[in-house]
């Protein structure tokens, strides 16, 4: 055969393929895209020399973001809302599988959803496929899903065909990793954001989101050092957000220097995720260590760390169980907890009145905690405050709730009965701010 004829032959039949990959739709929804004849030259014509090049390849293949009927990929071209919202959660999902809901959503997005949120979307989206809709508006049930796993809300987006700016990228990735990993502490996270020029435009919680996206480096300013507060979302760039989200090494975060600043690195979410706690003082951070070697040391291998908190527990089966929950709706199967809150600096006492043996289980790591902060006689004093405060909850269900005025601490005490929950906490507010 010619080789002319062949190699039009050739051109023709990508043609072909492209345009009905595309049919429909700008984004060609259903299918992958395409590779030409040779390997190693760039899936779409219009990429050879663009920034994004390897991105666009490697994340147009998998088939959530297509090309152009004639061979382009219009990199430069903004994305629309809808448009944004489809690949996002097209990223999340094993979408050559289409199973039931359980299956198809990917294992650690799965499984930071919580239980009974599992079950309604099982029982909600659990047969559909994840592909446009046939008829209607093509992309409305990825906007419902989006919704309801709370990447979007729905009052935030007047127009979904409109085009997306960056601060609004940086707002449903920020409520994405709330969602399917974890968001850091803000007073850490906004740090990012210092120096740039254009993040004063925005209100305290596009700071937030902005910060959350250059801290974990989805999302970066540009070398003038703007954020880019205003500007559109291209293609290009949604791909690279999208491909960041999805894969930690791919990520670029803003350095955040914290020399002289008092913080610790603690694990969060049953130990699926460590972020930086900045804490109120350097008296805090000594604290926070003590607090920790206090729980460990008192109940040995039935304590566990959460962010901010030590927490014990009733025996090696609530630990267990605990642990291996991956969502918030057990958070009170732990017996005890001594806690820093960096916000107000304060310091926390709890007890979660499990059986008549509670107090006594963690009566020890009480008396450290108060012994610590408040010396040898005030703190044996208020232990044996908490502990009547217990024993009323116990055996009367009698709420005790009160302040007193200890000098450099303010006491509040707190309690909550209920089915589930029977409640004593002793807070320890510094009056004045520390070193």
């Amino acid at each position: 055969m010619n080789m002319n004829i062949a190699s039009s032959m050739r051109s023709k039949l990508v043609r072909m393929i492209l345009v009905l990959v595309v049919a429909g739709s700008s984004l060609g929804l259903q299918a992958g895209v395409p590779k030409t004849a040779a390997a190693d030259k760039p899936i779409f014509k219009d990429i050879s020399k663009h920034w994004a090049k390897s991105t666009i390849e490697s994340m147009a293949g998998t088939g959530i973001l297509n090309g152009y009927s004639d061979g382009t990929f219009r990199p430069d071209d903004p994305i629309q809302v809808d448009e944004f919202i489809k690949i996002l959660i097209m990223s999340l999902t094993e979408k050559t599988k289409y199973e039931k809901l359980p299956v198809f959503w990917k294992e650690k997005v799965w499984n930071r959803f919580d239980p009974l949120d599992q079950r309604a979307y099982s029982e909600k989206f659990g047969y559909w496929n994840f592909q446009p809709a046939a008829k209607g508006y093509w992309a409305q049930t990825y906007i419902d899903v989006a919704n309801e796993i709370f990447l979007v809300f729905a009052e935030k987006f007047y127009n979904y065909k409109a085009n997306v700016k960056r601060e609004e990228a940086a707002r449903i990735i920020f409520h994405t990793l709330n969602s399917i990993e974890f968001t850091e502490e803000e007073s850490y996270s906004r740090r990012a954001t210092w120096g740039y020029k254009d993040i004063p435009k925005l209100d305290d919680n596009g700071k937030k989101y902005a910060g959350e996206t250059m801290t974990k480096g989805i999302m970066s300013g540009y070398d003038t050092k703007y954020f880019g507060v205003g500007k559109l979302v291209t293609r290009a760039e949604a791909l690279t957000i999208i491909q960041r989200l999805n894969d930690s090494t791919k990520r670029k975060p803003v350095k955040i220097d914290l020399t002289n600043v008092p913080h610790v690195i603690a694990p969060i979410y049953f130990n699926m995720y460590k972020r930086v706690e900045i804490l109120a003082t350097n008296k805090m951070k000594l604290a926070y260590d003590k607090f920790v070697e206090i729980g460990s040391k008192n109940s040995k291998e039935l304590s566990s760390l959460n962010s901010t908190a030590i927490r014990m527990f009733k025996d090696k089966e609530a630990k267990e169980y605990y642990l291996s929950r991956k969502n918030s709706f057990e958070i009170f199967k732990y017996e005890a907890s001594l806690s820093v809150f960096p916000s107000n600096n304060s310091y926390a006492a709890s007890i979660y009145i499990k059986d008549n043996d509670s107090w006594r289980r963690q009566e020890k790591s009480f008396e450290d905690f108060f012994v610590y902060l408040l010396g040898e006689t005030q703190g044996k004093l208020i232990l044996s405050e908490m502990e009547t405060a217990a024993k009323k909850m116990q055996e009367k269900s009698i709420e005790s709730n009160y302040s007193k005025d200890l000098g450099v601490y303010l006491l509040t005490v707190g309690s909550k009965t209920g089915n589930t929950i029977n409640n004593v906490s002793f807070i320890l507010s510094e009056k004045t701010k520390g070193a």
